[in-house]
């Protein structure tokens, strides 16, 4: 084939240099590399996988894509290439050369990324500024690392020997206030003070276990449900009263009462039964009749019951709202 249709083919189909900034490591970075470093040194890990996936994506910004250099190219045609026509082939600002009977790649700056070889195929060699970028991340996550365990293992001593106190070393460490998880709480600063909030993972529990209790398949009577969800939000309000949780107990509010009407949605099962209910909360007659011949399922029911089966009833059916006790906890 002629050196110039090769070129022609392939070029459309490279990738072409991208505009990548100049890397550098701020200081966001360098906080969030300090941040993952404490939680290793609490853990007594030396680079966990926060910041491998971290350094991973770094790098990925000033790597070539090497990817679509190898899938693009067909190794037979660059054989019969004339080696002034290689740089045509890869693209600017790529550039190749035969050397030792194989293919050398370089990139803009002059650094080798990839080599073919007869019988081994591609390898993929680091440039200079993923050499960087490597050197930068583990110093900074290093720095972080060591002062974390250096504070830790000042810290232990003087609670173990001088407080006489035991301490969980696996519960124990030096972080940022923000990220710290002491019985379910959380802790921010707002206006110069430290606030309480509830810890995310508290959050999962909560709704794992509104979950549980508004289950459709459970088999549990309305009656002993009522019980346990009212206990529960007694429970986790009167624990978190300290906390600053009115967003999170509103939007919590909406989504559990939505799964609530689901529950008695499907326990109405029957469409004369559906009618039935329906046209006791209020309903028309023809309005009634088409939502009880809904074909829609139970979680899409449950919204378009938002206002027909209104909050008002399901408090008075038993179930407590939780930023309603909330509000009252708070004041007294």
């Amino acid at each position: 084939m002629d050196i110039t249709g090769i070129a022609k083919s392939h070029h459309a189909g490279i990738p072409k240099p991208s505009s990548k900034k100049e890397w550098k490591l701020s200081d966001s970075l360098r906080e969030q590399i300090a941040g993952y470093a404490r939680e290793d040194a609490a853990q007594n890990v030396y680079m966990g996988n926060k910041f491998l996936a971290l350094r991973k994506s770094e790098v990925a910004k000033v790597a070539p894509d090497r990817a679509a250099l190898m899938g693009k190219i067909d190794m037979k045609e660059i054989r019969e290439a004339d080696e002034r026509w290689l740089r045509l082939l890869f693209g600017e600002p790529y550039e190749a050369e035969f050397q030792s009977g194989g293919v050398h790649v370089y990139d803009g700056n002059g650094d080798e990324v990839l080599t073919y070889t007869a019988g081994v195929g591609w390898h993929e060699k680091e440039s200079k500024a993923e050499t960087q970028v490597h050197g930068a991340l583990k110093a900074a996550y290093y720095d972080a690392y060591h002062a974390a365990r250096q504070e830790i293992n000042h810290i232990i001593p003087f609670i173990e020997r001088k407080l006489f106190l035991k301490v969980n070393r696996k519960k124990t460490g030096v972080e940022h206030i923000s990220k710290a998880k002491y019985l379910g709480y959380s802790f921010y600063r707002y206006k110069g003070k430290c606030r309480f909030r509830v810890h995310p993972k508290s959050v999962t529990k909560m709704k794992d276990k509104i979950r549980e209790l508004t289950d459709r398949n459970n088999g549990m009577s309305n009656a002993k449900r009522e019980e346990k969800y009212q206990q529960f939000v007694r429970g986790l309000v009167n624990y978190f009263k300290l906390a600053d949780m009115k967003n999170l107990l509103k939007a919590t509010d909406e989504w559990a009462r939505r799964r609530i009407r689901a529950v008695y949605w499907k326990q109405w099962k029957k469409v004369k039964t559906k009618y039935r209910m329906l046209k006791a909360l209020g309903l028309e007659h023809w309005k009634a009749k088409e939502l009880a011949c809904s074909r829609k399922g139970h979680w899409r029911m449950a919204q378009v019951l938002n206002q027909i089966f209104s909050n008002k009833i399901i408090t008075k059916l038993g179930y407590t709202s939780m930023l309603d006790y909330y509000l009252v906890v708070c004041e007294n």
